[in-house]
């Protein structure tokens, strides 16, 4: 089996433009045999497109099972690595090699990554304590079960942001919400 393309999208996750997923397909000579990766970096989307985008005159040809020999040549054999953008470019191409394999062999990838290390996993949503849009989030996320919610701590108040200051107005607000069924940090 062999590489034979690339196929990128961009997926727009809001009406205002600021969060877009950028997603890479990876195309095989073995009939309708792909993989879906996904390396998105805030406000990076086009770069990551085409960061993915160069990588596929050396992926073509090359066998999709060789996972780690690819993902150790797209990082290593470039005069300058790394960045977040590079890496989310080689992430996303790593994950849809790494579905493509699943695929071929008939097995999820999580057996493929040595099996299942849990039983259950504790979500969690995201919300922002720093106003009351998100104070009401948190409120009805709390109330559909969710026992952690991921708060950013920033908040850009008469134009400068003090993360110090949002650290702690945002942990009080939360502490002022939280309800007894709550369970504090471990």
């Amino acid at each position: 089996m062999k590489i034979t393309g690339l196929q990128t999208f961009v997926v727009s996750i809001s009406e205002a433009g600021g969060g877009n997923w950028v997603f890479v397909k990876v195309h095989t000579d073995q009939d309708g045999l792909t993989g879906l990766g996904e390396g998105s970096v805030t406000s990076k989307a086009q770069t990551i497109k085409a960061a993915v985008e160069e990588h596929e005159r050396f992926l073509v040809g090359r066998d999709p099972m060789a996972i780690e020999w690819l993902w150790q040549a797209m990082y290593r054999y470039p005069r300058w690595r790394g960045g977040p953008v590079l890496n989310s470019a080689i992430s996303a191409i790593e994950m849809a090699l790494w579905d493509l394999k699943g695929k071929a062999l008939g097995v999820p990838v999580w057996q493929l990554l040595g099996g299942a290390a849990r039983d259950r996993i504790r979500l969690y949503s995201h919300a922002s304590p720093h106003s009351d849009a998100g104070m009401r989030r948190i409120e009805e996320l709390v109330k559909q079960g969710y026992t952690a919610v991921k708060c950013g701590p920033i908040a850009v108040k008469e134009d400068t942001v003090n993360p110090t200051r949002d650290v702690r107005e945002g942990a009080a607000a939360i502490r002022q919400k939280r309800p007894p069924r709550f369970p504090s940090a471990r």
